[in-house]
């Protein structure tokens, strides 16, 4: 087979009812040095581009996708504008969308899936129209825009109700799955994975898709235990280096959001370290430790670190941002500043309903959100209704109670803490810190009352359980 043929036959693969691709097919592409690329016709080469990122994508290297899509698939795509068949330019352009939307470039996936749809409209194609149909809406939903991705969801249906073309492609069973969890419908959710064929695939997005699928089943339906165990597989499953970084990220943030909801804020900070936001912040894990701060009665932390979020990232993804506000109006709120909670509340709901999206909360204090949702109804009546008839059948969920008290250091014991952890005895403590031993006694003492415990093993414990000694992962701006 040649790369022509390969090229050929990698984008045809999405559209419904076409076969996977054979190993052997993505073995072509990937072996075939870039100087034959070179010497392909101008139109060739962009298809072939086009194939080989979504062959890297196939072998865990989506970053490496998404660069060889910016230096070398779209200008190549640009060139053949006015000569390349138009399903052909809107095969390529999918296929660039796929691989942005895998690093978290929402809108680099949406604006590609909107060229694509219009070659498809182009071309009259109804399976070019049906694949690109659900790539934007995908994008768009990972983007936070519901309203528009339902109704383009309503449009890939009607076009659908009229083929035979048996199970869905991931981007439409993500959208499908994602817009049923804001609805609060896990039946729905169900249905779309049952439509979806994805048990013996050896498409690894495909697999990834399904995974991340069953947690937010798992999550709609309150069973978080369930949610662990598949996010755990994700994460730490074979498909780990494979596994697209967007949809991973998403299995991390879901699994720390449960254990947070579950009463183990330290073991969730444990599952983040290292985790750094993408600078679109698809997946915003400043949003996710402020939800942590806010568990362990830390409201100026939340604030804090939400603080480049809605300061310093104007690319800020639409679809985590009115939560980040709605974490800082509770912030506000916990810290009895109830006007610019009022704000911050309201903000997050403006946006929430222009967006069309409103999810369950998790992991926060019921009562201040109750506070926040009955002053907002007060205050903007019309605005608190469109909220009401939005939020999911099942309500706001209860997080469990925590198992300790969180503690509260002052500056000094949150520099003797995590010397506690270490093998230095008290007199090298002391020397660390060149300070005299009676200094640390007494200071240790001091932070035993506090913990409420009797001894240094105990105050490690109880350190370690408030997540204490865990480095989070610090905040990205969008320029980075």
């Amino acid at each position: 087979m040649s790369v022509v043929e390969a090229a050929t036959a990698v984008l045809r693969c999405g559209l419904p009812g076409q076969p996977a691709v054979p190993r052997s097919v993505i073995d072509v592409i990937l072996g075939t040095p870039s100087g034959d690329l070179g010497r392909l016709r101008p139109q060739e080469r962009a298809a072939c581009v086009a194939a080989l990122v979504w062959c890297l994508v196939q072998s865990g290297q989506a970053q490496a996708a998404a660069d060889l899509a910016d230096r070398e698939g779209m200008p190549l795509l640009r060139r053949v504008a006015v000569t390349a068949p138009a399903q052909t330019q809107s095969a390529c352009y999918a296929v660039l969308a796929e691989a942005y939307l895998s690093v978290g470039r929402c809108r680099d996936s949406t604006d590609c899936a909107r060229i694509a749809l219009d070659y498809a409209t182009e071309s009259g194609n109804d399976a070019h129209r049906f694949r690109t149909l659900g790539l934007l809406t995908a994008s768009l939903v990972e983007n936070g825009e519901f309203s528009a991705a339902s109704d383009l969801l309503a449009v890939a249906d009607d076009i659908g109700a009229g083929h035979d073309w048996g199970a869905e492609k991931w981007p439409l069973v993500l959208a499908r799955v994602l817009i049923n969890y804001r609805r609060g419908d896990p039946e729905g959710i169900q249905v779309a994975l049952d439509s979806f064929e994805w048990s013996d695939s050896d498409d690894v997005v495909e697999r990834a898709v399904s995974q991340i699928g069953l947690i937010w089943l798992h999550v709609a339906r309150e069973e978080y235990r369930e949610l662990l165990v598949v996010a755990d597989k994700v994460v730490r499953g074979a498909d780990r280096h494979c596994c697209p970084p967007f949809l991973r990220d998403q299995a991390v943030y879901m699994k720390a959001l449960t254990l947070i909801h579950l009463g183990d804020p330290g073991a969730a900070l444990r599952s983040l370290a290292g985790r750094r936001s993408q600078p679109e912040h698809p997946v915003c894990f400043e949003l996710m430790l402020a939800t942590v701060h806010l568990r362990l009665g830390e409201p100026r932390k939340a604030l804090q670190v939400t603080e480049a979020c809605v300061g310093n990232c104007p690319d800020h993804n639409l679809r985590t941002l009115p939560s980040v506000y709605f974490r800082r109006a509770v912030a506000y709120e916990l810290l009895g500043h109830h006007d610019p909670a009022d704000a911050e509340f309201s903000r997050a709901a403006h946006l929430a309903a222009d967006l069309g999206g409103i999810s369950p909360v998790l992991g926060l204090p019921v009562s201040a959100v109750e506070r926040l949702y009955l002053r907002l109804m007060r205050d903007e009546p019309e605005l608190g209704r469109l909220i009401t008839a939005r939020i999911p059948g099942t309500g706001y969920p209860a997080p469990k109670a925590l198992g300790f008290v969180p503690p509260q250091l002052t500056e000094r014991e949150v520099v003797l803490a995590p010397l506690l952890a270490t093998d230095l005895t008290l007199a090298g403590i002391a020397d660390r810190l060149k300070v005299s031993i009676n200094t640390v006694k007494t200071q240790t003492r001091t932070l035993y009352r506090k913990l409420e415990v009797s001894g240094r093993a105990e105050a490690v414990d109880s350190l370690e359980q408030a997540g204490f000694f865990v480095n989070p992962p610090g905040p990205v701006s969008a320029g980075q």
